[in-house]
């Protein structure tokens, strides 16, 4: 078949086809020059359109894992964000004579399986004896081992390390972070908690449960080692 037979042949069989759409683009060009002409109906289904795709885009957050603290969580992912102390939290991280900041630094991690109905976390708390911040061992010690078990984890610390690093100190911190967590899943108030540390942490660790057991946070499982 020669070439211009095959272009006639073509141009005939979808000719119902091609008329349609050079239709529909003069509609869509005519409604575009004159919008207060624009049909009802094909308003009506581009504003459908549009609420489909936001319902996607805002189904996609939520099967990602939601926000901590204002912040997208990614399944296997860190985040971290600013969290407001509470006046109680304040006093406690005044301790020694620091000077209470506007708020602590919180940092998650949720393994690739988080559940946010239900989703064990482990409480990270460092020594003291070498200037390490609470975040620091939640990277550097327990993230990986967490997430291998199915273990979220979280830490609270200030932006730099304080005059006095008291277990007050930490333990606010580490309650302002849990507050936060809170707020972003309710439900993490009944989720299985354990909390870890060792040398100086053990006794932030002691303050912390004691604190959030007075609070109503209840602990599964408590970590602490002394330093070899």
């Amino acid at each position: 078949m020669q070439a211009g037979s095959l272009s006639s042949s073509l141009s005939m069989k979808f000719q119902p086809q091609l008329a349609a759409t050079r239709d529909r683009a003069s509609r869509f060009d005519r409604c575009r020059q004159s919008p207060g002409k624009m049909p009802t109906r094909f308003m009506a289904k581009t504003f459908g359109l549009f609420v489909a795709a936001m319902t996607l885009v805002v189904s996609g957050v939520v099967a990602a894992g939601g926000n901590f603290a204002g912040v997208a969580v990614t399944p296997g992912a860190t985040v971290r964000a600013s969290v407001p102390l509470s006046p109680q939290e304040r006093q406690y991280v005044s301790e020694g004579g620091n000077a209470a900041p506007d708020h602590a630094v919180a940092v998650l991690a949720v393994p690739p399986n988080f559940n946010p109905q239900r989703q064990p976390i482990l409480v990270c708390l460092s020594t003291s004896d070498f200037q390490r911040k609470n975040r620091d061992d939640l990277e550097d010690v327990y993230k990986k081992a967490a997430f291998a078990e199915g273990w979220a984890v979280i830490a609270g610390d200030g932006e730099n390390n304080p005059g006095h690093d008291t277990a007050g100190w930490r333990a606010g911190m580490t309650l302002a972070a849990l507050d936060a967590l809170h707020r972003s899943f309710p439900n993490s108030k009944n989720w299985p908690m354990a909390v870890a540390g060792f040398s100086g942490g053990r006794e932030t660790h002691r303050t912390s449960r004691a604190v959030t057991l007075s609070r109503g946070q209840s602990h599964r499982r408590n970590f602490s080692r002394r330093r070899e």
